[in-house]
Order: structure tokens, then C-alpha cells, then sequence
């Protein structure tokens, strides 16, 4: 992490594997357009969202910012790009500290590289997001990806699941997978969703983080991982912020700040978030007292989602 002279509470982490009601959320919308492009704005409402996205060819994109409102954001940040804007569009959201959850209809690799490169940065610099991108160039996909979008805007805690969610607002879902094309949409980072009675299902929350260099990867596979990791930093961070002020490198005070670290890390424990986790390690830098390190060691409570029942049975 890079050194920072600026005062405040900063944080890095890795993760890997083991062997064998928030309130109203923030949202972003980049979306083709051709009224206003490049122009961001915040929109609250439908009609405000139709003032910006106003042409015919922008009709996909107006309902998936309505369906946003409607699910989960308490506004959108709406920018629509022209065909050259992506990257101008991606360092604007990247500056918005405010966002929760990205949504994007970019379709080239490299606009999708520069989305998730623009979604790191602001992560290194504190300013954790979801992004969704939607997959295919049609009117169906935009629309599924503002669902899954809304329904993570609107989750009450950081490990509610995804799978079998019911994605709200969803007239349709097409095509229709085979369970083969299923499996090959969440292993590649995908999150499918199918028609069950008369509503629209999420399958699973998966994230594109799928494999670690060239090796395969499970850590980060389950998007209420990253979200509950995220959820933890933040709130250690908003504490250890809260806290700056009357911190010195005296050993009471350090202990003091192991203290508060440790109770924190206890209620998310009982909140059912973390499976484990080692007491903090509080000191300051020999070549740097000012500096004050906390290093923790936990271990995310992880979501189940599936079940394998085995019987042995006797007649």
C-alpha cells in the first residue's frame, strides 16, 4: 500500500482459502446515450431519469435506471457515454465516493478491463463498490443486471445470499439456460437468473474474482464474501477515524486502541459474520512513531449454498 502523509485510517488486505437494513444506497448507471452524453447526473425519480435519457434508443436504459429506483437506490448517479466516453465516464464514477453499486452496459473487453481497473482504484482509496456489468448487448440483459444490482442495493446485510432471490420488477427471463450453460456462466464469474412459477430467480451471486494467476480460485467466488469483507474494513476503519484524534504511541494508548478493535470484531461475531478471528495487534513504526499499525487475522463466516444430503439406507 502506498505510504500517504495525509492523516486518516487506511487499510489493505488478502484473502485466501482454508485448505481441504442499511438504509438507502447510492447507485451508478453508465449507460450508451445519446441526449446528454457525458454529462453525469444525480436523479431521484423516474421523470427526472426521463429528462436525461429522453430519445427512443434510450428507452432500455431509462427503464433499467426506474427499476433501480424502484429496487434499492435512494438516487442513481446517471451518466450516459458516447461511443468514445467509456473511460471519461469511468474516472468520473471513480471520483464519486458516495456509490454503493455500479451498474455498466459497456460490452468491448477493453471497456470492461477499464471498469473493473477504475472499481480497484477507488477500492485501494477507500471507496469500496459493487460493479454489474450486463452481459449481452439487448434489452433483456440491461434489465437483469439493474435486478441483481437493485437487489444487492437493497440487501439488509452485507452475507444475505443471492441464490433463489427473487429479482423484482422482471416481466421475463431469456433465454432460457441448460443447466451446462448454467454451470458455465458461474464458474466464468457470471450471475445467471431463471423463470421458477411466474417470477425471476437469481441463481447464485458470484464475482468475476475466479482464479488467482492461472490457478483456479474459489475465495472470492461468492459476492456476500467480498461484501462482508468490505462491510468489516469499512466499519473498522469509521471506528479507528472516530478514534485518530486522542491516539498516541503511548503503550496505554495502543492497548486502549487493541481494545476497541477487539470489541468491534467481537459484535461482528455475534452478528454471525465471522467464523473466527485473532486478537489485534496494535504498535507503531520504529522508523515512523506517527504511524500506528493495526493488524488483524479473521476469518468471514461464508454462506452456504449448497446442500448434499448422503444416506445410507436399510431395508
Amino acid at each position: 500500500m502506498e505510504e500517504k502523509l495525509r492523516p486518516g485510517v487506511f487499510s489493505s488486505y488478502s484473502a485466501g482459502g482454508q485448505p481441504g437494513g442499511w438504509g438507502r444506497r447510492l447507485a451508478g448507471l453508465i449507460v450508451s446515450g445519446v441526449t446528454a452524453p457525458g454529462v453525469p447526473v444525480w436523479v431521484a425519480t423516474g421523470a427526472e431519469a426521463a429528462k436525461v435519457l429522453a430519445a427512443p434508443e434510450e428507452k432500455a436504459a431509462l427503464a433499467a435506471c426506474e427499476l433501480l429506483l424502484a429496487t434499492g437506490a435512494g438516487k442513481v448517479w446517471l451518466c450516459p457515454v458516447a461511443e468514445s466516453g467509456w473511460q471519461a465516464a469511468f474516472d468520473l464514477a471513480g471520483a464519486e465516493a458516495e456509490l454503493d453499486t455500479l451498474l455498466c452496459d459497456c460490452q468491448g473487453e477493453a471497456e470492461a478491463r477499464a471498469f473493473a481497473a477504475m472499481l480497484t482504484n477507488a477500492a485501494a482509496d477507500r471507496r469500496e463498490r459493487v460493479g454489474v456489468i450486463a452481459s449481452a448487448e439487448d434489452k433483456a440483459a440491461l434489465a437483469l443486471a439493474a435486478a441483481v444490482a437493485g437487489k444487492l442495493l437493497g440487501r439488509s446485510a452485507p452475507d444475505e445470499s443471492l441464490s433463489a432471490a427473487v429479482l423484482e420488477e422482471l416481466e421475463a427471463v431469456s433465454p432460457t439456460r441448460t443447466e451446462p450453460e448454467i454451470e458455465a456462466l458461474l464458474r466464468g464469474g457470471v450471475v445467471p437468473a431463471e423463470w421458477v412459477g411466474n417470477r425471476a430467480e437469481c441463481i447464485r451471486g458470484v464475482t468475476t474474482r475466479t482464479r488467482n494467476g492461472s490457478a483456479p480460485d474459489s475465495t472470492w467466488r461468492d459476492i456476500t464474501t467480498l461484501l462482508t469483507v468490505d462491510h468489516i474494513m469499512q466499519a473498522v476503519r469509521q471506528m479507528l477515524t472516530e478514534k485518530l484524534r486522542g491516539v498516541r504511541s503511548s503503550q496505554q494508548s495502543l492497548e486502549s486502541v487493541a481494545s476497541q478493535v477487539t470489541v468491534l470484531l467481537r459484535q461482528k461475531e455475534e452478528e454471525g459474520l465471522l467464523a473466527d478471528w485473532s486478537d489485534p495487534v496494535v504498535y507503531t513504526r520504529p522508523e515512523d512513531a506517527s504511524v500506528c499499525v493495526v493488524e488483524l487475522s479473521f476469518a468471514v463466516a461464508r454462506v452456504v449454498s449448497r446442500i448434499t444430503v448422503t444416506a445410507s439406507i436399510t431395508l
